[in-house]
Order: C-alpha cells, then sequence, then structure tokens
C-alpha cells in the first residue's frame, strides 16, 4: 500500500490515498470538456514511472477482500488525523463506497474528507458525521450537484468569477505564494464539518500533458496489471448495476 502521510501541498497530518486515473473506469465522472482538459493527476501519471506504479499498487489494494483491515491498520500505525482519498482518481464503484463508508464508521475519532465526480453511485455509506463529501463540478453529472446544499468545488479561469461565500484553494491569507503547506496547517476549511463547503480552484494554465493516459514505454508487465485490476472492476460493476 502506497499511502502517504502528507505531499507537495497537503501536511503531514493529513493521509493521502491516490488512485490510478482513467476516465470511465476509475474516474467514472471525469469529462470533457471538463476537468479532464486541466488535470495535473493525469500528466504526473503519465511522465513519473513512480507515480504510476505507486497509484496501481493502490487500485489493486481497494480490490482486496482485506482492504478496510489493511486501510484501518495503516491509518492508526502512521498516526495520522484526518484521511484523504483520491487526490487522483475516485469512487470507482458501489463496493468501493461502501469500503470507506465502513473504515470512517470503525474510526469515529478520524476525520475524512474527499473530493468526487462520481455522483451516479450511491454516496449515503459516506453521510457521516467524521466524513467530509465535496461533489466536484466539472463531470458528467454537474446537474445532480445542489449548490444551495451541497458540499461542493469548482475550477474557474479568473478570481473574479469567485461568487460571494466561496472559498478560495489554496487560501493564502491573501498574501503571495509561501513554500510552506497550507493545507491541514493554516487551513483546515474542507475538512472539519461542520459548515458547508464551497471551494473554489483557480484553473492552471498547464494540465494534462497530451492524450496519454500512461507512459509510452509502458512494459507489457505493467499494461497486464493495468487491464486485470480494470477488467475486475468492470465485472464488479455489471454486478452491482
Amino acid at each position: 500500500m502506497h499511502a502517504t502521510k502528507g505531499n507537495g501541498k497537503l501536511a503531514r497530518r493529513i493521509g493521502v490515498f491516490d488512485l490510478l486515473v482513467q476516465p470511465g473506469i476509475i474516474c467514472r465522472g471525469a469529462a470533457s470538456p471538463g476537468c479532464l482538459d486541466c488535470c495535473f493527476a493525469i500528466s504526473k501519471q503519465n511522465s513519473l514511472r513512480s507515480v504510476l506504479l505507486s497509484r496501481l499498487d493502490n487500485l489493486e489494494e481497494t480490490l482486496r477482500p482485506d482492504f478496510v483491515d489493511r486501510m484501518i491498520d495503516w491509518i492508526l500505525a502512521s498516526g495520522v488525523e484526518v484521511m484523504s482519498p483520491h487526490h487522483a482518481g475516485d469512487f470507482w464503484g458501489q463496493q468501493y463506497v461502501d469500503d470507506w463508508g465502513e473504515i470512517a464508521r470503525r474510526l469515529p475519532s478520524k476525520r475524512f474528507f474527499t473530493f468526487t465526480k462520481s455522483l451516479d453511485l450511491d454516496l449515503t455509506p459516506l453521510n457521516l458525521d467524521n466524513f467530509v463529501l465535496i461533489k466536484s463540478e466539472g463531470g458528467k453529472r454537474d446537474y445532480k450537484i445542489d449548490r444551495g446544499t451541497d458540499d461542493y468545488s469548482r475550477v474557474i479561469q479568473d478570481k473574479k468569477d469567485k461568487e460571494a461565500g466561496e472559498h478560495f484553494c489554496p487560501d493564502k491569507g491573501g498574501k503571495k505564494p509561501e513554500k510552506k503547506k497550507v493545507c491541514g496547517k493554516t487551513c483546515t476549511y474542507c475538512m472539519e464539518g461542520g459548515h458547508q463547503v464551497r471551494v473554489v480552484f483557480l484553473e492552471k494554465k498547464k494540465g494534462w500533458n497530451g492524450h496519454r493516459l500512461f507512459p509510452k514505454s509502458l512494459s507489457k508487465e505493467i499494461a497486464d496489471r493495468i487491464c486485470l485490476a480494470t477488467g475486475k472492476i468492470e465485472q464488479l460493476n455489471a454486478r452491482s448495476a
């Protein structure tokens, strides 16, 4: 398992669990035009072999019958206070949604937050006091998001597009960007709960570098692993449809 304590943007008190990015299967709600046109997660995946392998390992982990127990063990052993799955990837199916609901229920003292475009799934197992589920615009099913009541996020092209009551991420406190991490340190807006989350991101000028999901020099072994894992996901989802 390649869960980490923080990353380049998140503080070490936050656990991160990323998955392979594959539109239509893992990122089942991804769309173009939309999130795919500015996806940094894909640009890292198709240029860094280490990122690809760690995300593939994690995807295979989610298919294990003991995934819930193994994830709980990692969270407890790591000492993280907050767990945030899917800064890359998304809920690939109902079984996987149910798994995270069970993980959060069994760890009531930990907080969880994540963003999702998998709005065709039953997300009610995540309606928990310690789980903040943020519905992301820019996908296939934006019509399912109620900005009046749902926790939501969206990408804007200009700071002037921010609406009253929305919160910029990252929150620099009006200052110029700093080297220190913000998420989980100076800002806990998305993870604390108790209020409606209305977060906006400013679109980056550079995102997905091309239309490849994976590196050009993908070995047959890795390609076979990807096909096997995604094939199992399609079978599981077909059974639960």
